[in-house]
């Protein structure tokens, strides 16, 4: 009889285009996102909103149990860099190395994912940087302020 796992987990994770690729374009942009939600389903994981900027991408997803968020993390990359590169919307797309990532409780699933939803608002008033440095401090997450993304200007 397989073990049955009773979770419900979720993700927030922060990732950031190299400098010399940013996400610019609206249509490139949005073929980013549709990818990393895609890629998300096909490794049976729940997206819940993927959306950003030009600089940076947040995404907020249900857990699968059976695989690790390295193992996730690996996939968005990989796929979306391959897709990138097929549909030829953004030459040489590539991820920084590293990403932010967070666990969510279900209480504040619905506060996260209406402020992803309004990343576009909100970099009115606030850089990346700002924003990123904002979310270590806030979940606690100790930082080498020499080991951050390179940020956009």
């Amino acid at each position: 009889m397989p073990t049955i796992i009773n979770s419900c987990a979720f993700v927030h994770i922060i990732l950031s285009p190299e400098l010399s690729c940013p996400m610019k374009d609206m249509e490139a942009r949005n073929t980013v996102f549709q990818s990393i939600s895609v890629i998300l389903k096909q490794s049976r994981n729940k997206p819940i909103i993927v959306n950003g900027d030009f600089d940076h991408v947040h995404i907020l997803f249900e857990l699968n149990p059976y695989i690790s968020l390295g193992e996730i993390i690996e996939k968005l990359k990989t796929g979306t860099e391959q897709n990138a590169e097929i549909s030829k919307l953004i030459k040489g797309f590539k991820w920084q190395e590293g990403y932010f990532a967070v666990s969510e409780g279900l209480s504040h699933v619905r506060k996260t994912k209406r402020y992803i939803k309004n990343q576009a608002e909100y970099h009115r008033l606030i850089s990346f940087r700002e924003e990123y440095i904002n979310l270590l401090k806030e979940n606690g997450i100790e930082f080498d302020p020499k080991g951050l993304f390179d940020f956009h200007q």
